[in-house]
């Protein structure tokens, strides 16, 4: 039994090591002002359901990745600004960080800002005495608390902890190594004091930064429901809402090994429920955690946001059939309720069925 759940671990990380990548655009590093050139472009080639990274000091235009720009000019950055969620619809973003939706009907392109600059430029040497280094030193830390300084784009405990675990749960593959996560001000006040010691005259430079994506197409549709849609790009059974005809259970089977979804209904104040659905699910009325259940499922969500889609993949081995739910939650009635049930069948999925044939 032990080598059969090996085998099954083995054959689950071999297949997320080929499905999926992360990049990193890093413009908190002092490398990129080099050249003469007043732009640093940073291009992405992805595909479907790749992680992105901006790491960027100070944002301007879209805010990366709530939004983003259809259009490369920095000039009027916010111009053909959109929604993450309508430019590749069923991303799920965790601050600055974005999951691709599994389904692009088309090549897709977007851009990213960010303002660069340089700590400090060196002029001319000179020996500065320590009083007057100690005194610069007080000046230069009291500008730096005056001085407005972006912040990341802030990400609640539970998106985190999601991000986390898309992060541990996949073969992780970065296009570029990346430093530590540092204090963006700290960093700047380390390398100020250094040059202080041998600098007089100073000046700061500034550049462009643009992260630009090009995502890949693939059409296929995730088997799941879109709530609310009479017609869907991207999951097997659009849901209208119940007055247009529909009701407000939406069933889908599925079999181990599969990869299902779904989405609510679009709602700036709407929940999910349980949180964290599907690390938490409804089953049997009662809310259980799913891997006290169906252990070796991998889920791709944004905690408690219902802004985002939900996503899961099923263990290729599961023990006994189940039926687990999660509920979409709205301010408003009509959009309230509508429930996403799975009808999970146990057993082995054709992979592993497959595989012991041989």
């Amino acid at each position: 039994m032990k080598v059969y759940l090996l085998y099954v671990l083995l054959l689950c990380l071999q297949q997320l090591s080929v499905y999926s990548l992360d990049h990193v655009c890093d413009f908190t590093k002092e490398s990129n002002m080099r050249g003469t050139s007043n732009k640093k472009i940073c291009e992405i080639n992805a595909k479907p359901f790749d992680l992105i990274t901006f790491k960027c000091p100070k944002k301007f235009g879209p805010k990366c990745f709530s939004s983003v720009s259809l259009s490369d000019d920095i000039n009027n950055p916010n111009k053909l600004e959109a929604p993450m969620n309508q430019v590749l619809y069923g991303s799920i973003v965790y601050g600055d960080s974005v999951l691709i939706s599994p389904v692009v009907p088309r090549n897709t392109t977007f851009y990213c800002f960010c303002n660069i600059e340089s700590k400090i430029s060196k002029e001319t040497k000179n020996v500065v005495p320590k009083s007057e280094k100690k005194q610069e030193k007080e000046e230069e830390e009291e500008e730096e608390e005056e001085e407005v300084i972006e912040e990341p784009e802030e990400i609640n405990e539970d998106a985190q902890r999601a991000l986390d675990r898309v992060k541990k749960g996949r073969s992780v593959k970065y296009s570029e190594k990346t430093k530590p996560k540092e204090s963006v001000v700290q960093e700047e006040l380390i390398e100020e004091e250094e040059a202080q010691e041998q600098t007089q005259g100073k000046s700061r430079i500034s550049k462009i930064g643009i992260m630009k994506v090009v995502v890949s197409s693939s059409p296929n549709k995730i088997k799941g429901c879109d709530f609310g849609s009479t017609f869907s790009d991207y999951f097997t059974k659009p849901f209208p809402l119940e007055k247009h005809g529909g009701s407000r259970v939406c069933k889908i089977e599925a079999n181990p090994g599969e990869f299902v979804g779904f989405k609510c209904i679009y709602d700036s104040e709407g929940s999910i429920e349980p949180k964290n659905c599907f690390e938490k699910v409804y089953h049997n009325n009662t809310e259980k955690n799913l891997k006290d259940i169906m252990p070796g499922y991998i889920s791709y969500n944004n905690g408690q946001n219902a802004h985002y889609a939900f996503y899961i993949r099923l263990p290729h081995f599961i023990q006994s059939s189940y039926t687990i739910q999660c509920k979409c939650r709205s301010t408003q009635s009509e959009f309230d309720n509508y429930i996403f049930e799975l009808d999970v069948t146990g057993g082995e999925s054709d992979i592993i069925e497959n595989s012991f044939k041989h």
